[in-house]
């Protein structure tokens, strides 16, 4: 693997934990928000029973995924990912690829549904052509519209 493949991972690592970053950000301010609004039509008296239920469900999809913890760690990972890719002037091509195997053992098991995302995104920041470029299907249109 030569240097060029190196930093086309650590780029891709990057991106790929920015897309997770906000996805998940959004998708807990999301749940959020939609509690508040449950919250709301309970005090309200609009059908209180079923928006309780709701709301339990919503603090039980919060509490086991934590969305909101991902969402910090996958940040504080991208920012791992960039700062190497900011310093790869300072490594060898070995103690580079050393640099990035650490950051990737550490990796967090992120949605398959980005990756499709991450690699265009990497491949745009490159410069490899339109025609080149990876085709992203409709549903990892949606992923890209919803993640920025």
């Amino acid at each position: 693997m030569d240097r060029d493949d190196i930093l086309d991972r650590v780029l891709y690592g990057y991106f790929l934990e920015q897309l997770f970053s906000v996805a998940t950000g959004r998708l807990d301010k999301l749940l959020s928000v939609v509690s508040i609004i449950l919250g709301s039509s309970v005090i309200g008296g609009f059908i209180p029973e079923v928006s309780g239920v709701l709301i339990v469900v919503i603090a039980t999809v919060q509490t086991i995924y934590g969305f909101g913890q991902k969402s910090g760690n996958a940040m504080r990972k991208s920012a791992e990912y960039l700062q190497l890719y900011d310093d790869a002037e300072k490594y060898s091509d070995s103690e580079l690829k050393m640099q990035l195997k650490l950051l990737e053992k550490t990796d967090d098991n992120i949605w398959s549904s980005l990756k499709d995302i991450a690699i265009l995104k990497t491949q745009i920041k490159i410069g490899i052509s339109v025609e080149q470029q990876e085709k992203l299907s409709a549903k990892s249109k949606l992923m890209r519209f919803l993640c920025g």
